[in-house]
């Protein structure tokens, strides 16, 4: 008789392409999702006490205004930091956001020109960076669409 296994959890993980995932991963994220649409009331309190930040280089209504009122309706405080002006990394380096960003926010979710940048933010900082779009991925829009199908 085969046995039913728990995909390995995405808590703490960063998202930054599809290909991180596995088909368990999805189909327990699209569960997930659609436990939650259905009824938030037992999700309500689920990220109280966090802080997630957005970091955009490019504008964004729909992503801006679901990454703010998900999380928000879920207790999480979120922090939208404009970088429309100057990127990531031009200022200070990247690990260096991604060094000061963890000992302050709980996740980064960043819409960015270069995927490169994602990639390095995730590798010099302890919390997670999703991908909210990059020069080489779509990723949560991604999941939304195929959600959706």
């Amino acid at each position: 008789m085969p046995t039913m296994t728990t995909p390995p959890s995405l808590k703490n993980s960063d998202l930054l392409t599809l290909s991180t995932l596995d088909a368990s991963q999805i189909e327990e994220l699209f569960l997930t999702a659609a436990t939650t649409k259905r009824d938030i009331t037992p999700f309500r309190r689920a990220l109280d006490g966090k802080t997630i930040i957005l970091l955009f280089e490019k504008p964004s209504l729909s992503t801006r205004v679901t990454f703010e009122v998900g999380p928000g309706k879920m207790g999480a405080k979120t922090i939208f930091f404009d970088h429309s002006k100057e990127r990531v990394g031009a200022r200070e380096a990247v690990k260096d956001y991604g060094r000061n960003l963890e000992r302050w926010v709980d996740a980064i979710v960043a819409r960015v020109f270069s995927q490169d940048v994602l990639e390095e933010l995730a590798a010099h900082c302890n919390v997670p960076v999703i991908n909210a779009l990059s020069d080489s991925f779509h990723t949560c829009q991604a999941l939304a669409d195929y959600f959706t199908l």
